[in-house]
């Protein structure tokens, strides 16, 4: 569970930018390609007012080695944050990620990257590959930085989503307007909050798959995806426990169309 003390922060927050301008730096001092997921993602393709708020961002870099390794790659963003001044030590290797918090006069923002190491780039590198070749670059008042694929972002949470359903026995969310999602979410959060003590892991699960067929609908809604490519990209989702016409039902519930 994230902790809860965390700031909540939007993309365009001065935290959040400082943190990207240093994976940027990263990239330009290492070679090394990368790009933005999860929810800052989807955030940079929304209108504000659309935008979720969350304690986290996190990043993805074409790359696979030990926590030492990690260390030194991501220098360069612990430099920026500090110039900018921030507060921001090595990154922590944790149970699937390494994992950065910079904060700095009561402000936080928890920054992630998936742990990976040499097998598992060059098991995965194709996918990863395909990946980085098809993220998208945002530029915004002369600052530009790249993010991972709308399909991409998509595939990656509805995944979750069945995952969750399946080991929590939780039904999807059929059928729901984005306003009637956003109103679900706050009143599961207001629950979480009151219940603060007592850690229900069925709850936020609840609550990160309603947030996951949020993103998932406002994407399709406000950016729309690209049937070709989705169908690409879902081949290496495919599993024993997810199949190409579990996606597709997955898409047709949540009431999302492709292009």
């Amino acid at each position: 569970m994230k902790d809860l003390t965390l700031k909540q922060h939007r993309i365009r927050d001065p935290i959040v930018l400082a943190s990207i301008h240093g994976i940027n730096k990263v990239k330009a001092e290492t070679g090394v390609d990368g790009h933005i997921t999860g929810g800052m993602a989807v955030n940079s393709y929304l209108p504000p007012e659309l935008r979720r708020s969350s304690v986290d961002l996190d990043f993805s870099l074409y790359w696979g080695g030990d926590t030492e390794e990690f260390r030194t790659l991501t220098y360069p963003l612990i430099c920026e944050l500090r110039e900018r001044g921030y507060e921001a030590e090595g990154f922590q290797k944790r149970n699937l990620s390494y994992e950065l918090v910079a904060g700095s006069n009561g402000d936080s923002l928890l920054i992630q990257h998936q742990r990976r190491n040499k097998k598992n780039l060059e098991k995965n590198a194709l996918s990863i590959q395909r990946e980085m070749a098809n993220h998208r670059t945002v530029s915004k008042d002369g600052f530009s930085y790249d993010v991972l694929s709308p399909e991409d972002l998509v595939l990656r949470k509805m995944s979750r989503m069945i995952k969750f359903s399946g080991t929590y026995s939780i039904e999807m969310p059929r059928n729901v307007s984005i306003p009637d999602l956003t109103q679900e979410i706050e009143r599961r959060k207001k629950e979480l909050a009151i219940r603060s003590e007592e850690y229900d892991p069925r709850l936020v699960t609840e609550i990160r798959m309603l947030c996951d067929a949020y993103d998932i609908k406002t994407l399709a809604d406000y950016v729309g995806l690209n049937d070709n490519y989705f169908s690409e990209a879902s081949a290496d989702w495919v599993s024993p426990d997810i199949s190409d016409s579990t996606l597709r039902k997955t898409l047709e519930s949540l009431s999302v169309s492709l292009d």
